[in-house]
C-alpha cells in the first residue's frame, strides 16, 4: 500500500509539473506559447515513414524563431504546420500551402539515441502526394502533450506516437489552439 501511495504521488508530481510547463511555457526561460519555426525541409533519417509509419518534416535547430532551441524544453508539441512550395508549375514561385494540425518532437529522439544535436521533426495531419524537401515550413507549436521517452519497444513508440497524433488532434479543436490555424506568421 505504500508504495502504491508514493508511485501515485510521483505520478501527481510529473502531471503537475507538465501542466505548469504548458500553462506557464516550456524551457529554461519559461517561454510561453505559441513556439514558431521556420526553413526549409531537410532530409533527416528516413526513419519517421519508414520504420515508424509516421513522416516527419525535419526542420534546422536554427529554425526557432524565439532564440536557441536549447532553450525549449524536450517534448511533443502540437499545432499548426504550412509548406510554401516553390516547385509550382514550370517555375520557381512560391506558393503557400495549406495550414495543417500538426504534431511535433523537440529533442534528441533518446528512443534511438543517435543524434549529434537537438532536432525538431513536425508530422502534419495531412496525407501529401510528394515529399517536400528543401520547402519551406513554418510551424506554430500551440501546446505541450508530453517529455520525450526511450521505449521497451518499437511497437511501444509507435503506439505513443499514435496516441499524440489522437491527443493532438483533440486538443487542436479547442477555440484557443484553432484560432492559431490563421496566425499571420503564416503565408496567406
Amino acid at each position: 500500500e505504500r508504495e502504491r501511495k508514493r508511485k501515485r504521488e510521483l505520478e501527481k508530481e510529473r502531471v503537475c509539473k507538465r501542466e505548469k510547463e504548458r500553462m506557464n511555457g516550456v524551457g529554461k526561460r519559461g517561454l510561453a506559447f505559441p513556439l514558431y519555426f521556420a526553413g526549409s525541409v531537410q532530409q533527416g533519417f528516413g526513419r519517421g515513414g519508414k520504420t515508424l509509419g509516421c513522416p516527419t518534416a525535419n526542420l534546422s535547430p536554427t529554425s526557432f524563431q524565439g532564440g536557441d532551441l536549447l532553450e525549449v524544453a524536450n517534448g511533443v508539441f502540437y499545432g499548426w504546420a504550412q509548406v510554401n512550395w516553390t516547385r509550382v508549375g514550370d517555375g520557381m514561385k512560391k506558393k503557400a500551402g495549406e495550414v495543417y494540425p500538426m504534431v511535433m518532437s523537440i529533442g534528441w529522439n533518446p528512443h534511438f539515441d543517435d543524434l549529434t544535436e537537438k532536432t525538431v521533426e513536425a508530422h502534419l495531419l495531412h496525407q501529401f502526394e510528394e515529399d517536400f524537401y528543401g520547402e519551406e515550413l513554418r510551424v506554430v507549436a500551440t501546446g505541450y502533450i508530453r517529455d520525450q521517452e526511450k521505449y521497451d519497444s518499437l511497437d511501444a513508440l509507435k503506439a505513443a506516437i499514435q496516441n499524440d497524433i489522437d491527443t493532438a488532434r483533440a486538443r487542436l479543436q479547442d477555440v484557443d489552439n484553432s484560432q492559431y490555424a490563421k496566425d499571420p506568421f503564416f503565408i496567406g
